[in-house]
């Protein structure tokens, strides 16, 4: 990198700024992230962590949904609410043919959750 002179910058970095990120959430009353797996490497620095800390940063309350979540990631305060697939409970098979409708269900309760106690 130093023969070519190249910097070295986080990949969330430039991301946010490709797509004026701070700009966006600073217009939503609600932001919503998530990925197939929030645990403890997710903390170490991956995207829907560092929309979470951003959104933070701008006092907008964040949901995050995946089809798992951690104990570390549900408790970092990242969030205000997390929801993950296997919360319903169901075999594997189904969390897979039924994904769609079930992350629509998951989003519905956790932001009817967040109206319900002024969070949103």
């Amino acid at each position: 990198m130093y023969f070519l002179g190249a910097e070295l910058h986080p990949g969330f970095d430039l991301v946010s700024k490709a797509l004026d990120l701070p700009a966006r959430i600073k217009q939503a009353d609600l932001v919503i992230t998530g990925e197939g797996s929030l645990d403890a490497q997710s903390l170490a620095g991956k995207g829907p962590v560092g929309i979470a800390r951003l959104a933070n940063e701008l006092g907008k309350p964040t949901i995050a949904i995946a089809g798992h979540i951690s104990n570390e990631v549900r408790h970092s305060g990242l969030f205000k609410q997390c929801g993950a697939l296997t919360d319903f409970d169901l075999p594997l098979e189904t969390l897979m043919t039924d994904t769609a409708n079930l992350l629509s269900r998951k989003v519905r309760e956790l932001s009817d959750l967040l109206l319900l106690h002024g969070q949103g």
